[in-house]
């Protein structure tokens, strides 16, 4: 039996995860500074050819930058009982290219707002009056993953399944605590990006124009060092909240020949700190102002593209929650393997009950006309001679 081959995707860097590899191709490194789809397969053949990884049939892991959750609400009237749109609602854990053809839709789900009420279920709208109907999409985005399959295929490499990564949220969260919501901050190079996941289905996906390029920017404008050295002076000093021992300690920076420059790790350290709470208390402020209850029964899980000391505490202080940290790097084979096939089983089992419940409603509907033939029959036979006008 073939084993899978897991290809993680983002818009900074590619991982491919198997049973004989773990492997991160890092697009700065590369000094590729736009990674579009084609340069992405090819990666992927490269590194799988090099490292002599079966490519029958791998699963795409897209990050949640190419995700895309929309709303759409419109008005209508409730004229019978039974829905007269044929959308049915659904979720996909695991979409299949070669079933799902040209779907990259993995959620539809409906509302139904009535009395300035919401409603799941479409009967609890009284017959004939007014309503609006909440429809709620989460899908791939079209473009980009079109053109990645069609890279891959070119490459001749298969895809097997296509997975978000925030459902590989058991990977570190305890899916048996009573907290039913997941909020993903994923604080990236150029951007930060916010999942919100409920029981299992991704519900919102937001991108903030705020990444972590902000520290390194702050840093050189405010002791006037050039981007190169102000990203080198935070990966190797950077503190959120400095130890005692550098509280008196000064780094001399060589500015131009035997000219240097002196930084002292205090006000280094303050400057990152007031960066990053600025970063986060953006992201926090968009969240907070498309989910009021953001914070009310959920696990905030936390990655971040730009490791610095104690950045996660300061996220702790300033939600006041205890955040879980996603290291996308350590995950091995056998977890997301573990993962993956509790999602394949969670799809499996909602088909059938779906089945289930589509057959005892056809038995119903079939049976429908047996009862209506007999009360036809003892209407025409007992109540219709009493209702024929009286002869003059």
């Amino acid at each position: 039996m073939k084993k899978e081959v897991f290809v993680f995707v983002n818009s900074e860097n590619i991982r491919i995860v198997s049973d004989q590899l773990v492997k991160n191709i890092d697009f700065k490194e590369k000094e590729i500074r736009n990674a579009n789809a084609d340069i992405i397969a090819l990666l992927v053949r490269e590194n799988l050819d090099e490292y002599s990884v079966p490519d029958s049939d791998i699963i795409l892991i897209p990050g949640s930058e190419y995700a895309v959750c929309s709303e759409k609400v419109t008005s209508h009237a409730k004229k019978q009982n039974i829905e007269e749109s044929s959308e049915v609602d659904y979720f996909k854990r695991v979409l299949k290219p070669k079933i799902d053809q040209n779907s990259f839709i993995f959620r539809q789900s409906s509302q139904y707002i009535y009395n300035g009420k919401t409603y799941s279920n479409y009967d609890a709208i009284p017959l004939l009056q007014r309503f609006f109907k909440n429809k709620q999409t989460s899908e791939f985005d079209r473009v980009f993953m079109s053109k990645l399959l069609s890279s891959l295929e070119a490459n001749e490499i298969g895809v097997k399944g296509i997975i978000a990564d925030v459902s590989l949220e058991q990977c570190f969260s305890n899916s048996d605590n009573n907290i039913n919501r997941k909020i993903f901050l994923s604080f990236g190079i150029e951007n930060s990006r916010i999942g919100v996941v409920e029981d299992g289905k991704i519900i919102k996906n937001l991108i903030v124009d705020c990444g972590m390029t902000k520290i390194v920017e702050n840093i050189s404008n405010t002791f006037d060092l050039s981007i190169k050295t102000s990203e080198k002076l935070a990966e190797m000093y950077g503190f959120v909240f400095l130890p005692k021992e550098y509280v008196n300690y000064t780094i001399d920076i060589p500015v131009y020949g035997k000219l240097m420059q002196s930084v002292s790790m205090t006000e280094l350290s303050y400057c990152i700190r007031e960066s990053l709470k600025e970063i986060y208390c953006n992201v926090i402020n968009e969240l907070s102002s498309k989910m009021k209850d953001y914070d009310i029964n959920s696990d905030f899980l936390y990655s971040s593209s730009f490791n610095i000391n104690g950045d996660s505490t300061l996220l702790n202080l300033i939600l006041n929650k205890e955040i879980i940290n996603c290291d996308w790097n350590s995950l091995d084979y056998k977890t997301v393997s573990n993962v993956y096939d509790s999602l394949i089983s969670a799809d499996k089992s909602e088909q059938i009950n779906e089945a289930e419940v589509e057959q005892v409603t056809k038995e119903e509907t079939e049976s429908q006309p047996a009862l209506f033939d007999k009360i036809t029959s003892i209407f025409n036979s007992r109540i219709k001679p009493y209702l024929v006008d009286p002869e003059i």
